[in-house]
């Protein structure tokens, strides 16, 4: 079983939450292909309900979950958390 830490997001995370959040869309016939650019443009302005970033168990520690740097797909991360 995979064990998740959800926390709220970073300024840290940025670019990793821009690299899952294309992957994420990338390919689907309903995506715009700008859905990172969409997100970039709310942070600033305060417009995000929710940021958090799921993390996975590695080891003792923890780990931050991203899609592979070039090609591959990404995982989705669970859909719920509990504690």
């Amino acid at each position: 079983m995979q064990h998740y830490d959800i926390r709220p997001k970073r300024d840290s995370d940025h670019a990793t939450i821009r690299r899952v959040t294309e992957a994420a869309f990338r390919g689907l016939p309903y995506a715009g292909g700008d859905e990172h650019v969409i997100i970039d443009r709310l942070r600033p302005a305060s417009a995000l309900a929710v940021s958090l970033v799921a993390l996975t168990r590695c080891g003792s520690g923890f780990r931050r979950t991203m899609p592979p740097a070039s090609g591959g797909s990404a995982t989705p991360a669970a859909s719920s958390h509990r504690r």
